[in-house]
């Protein structure tokens, strides 16, 4: 937002419906990993009500334990004033393990 970047953020693997801050302008940010939908998804939801994200990064290995294929977007897909970004991990060993 506004040119500045956000410290590591962190994350639960409830699903709260609270918006933390990220510390940066407006932005605000909640998480949710889903053990028992058809395949396992982290999720990770922004909002900003003027508008001010401009980028988003994310690391680490997403639980992609021996995954042979990593697959994702870098173009965002919308709908509405939404914008959606996604990383998929395929592969024998791909997915959650439960073990971190």
């Amino acid at each position: 937002a506004n040119g500045s970047w956000s410290t590591p953020l962190a994350y639960t693997q409830g699903c709260e419906q609270i918006a933390h801050y990220t510390g940066v302008s407006d932005v605000h940010y909640t998480t949710c990993f889903l053990t028992d939908a058809p395949v396992p998804a982290f999720l990770a939801a922004f909002s900003s009500a003027s508008g001010s994200i401009e980028n988003f990064h994310v690391d680490g290995h997403g639980r992609s334990y021996g995954a042979s294929f990593v697959d994702g977007n870098t173009h965002a897909l919308t709908a509405g004033g939404l914008q959606g970004f996604y990383k998929l991990a395929h592969g024998e060993d791909a997915g959650y393990r439960g073990d971190g």
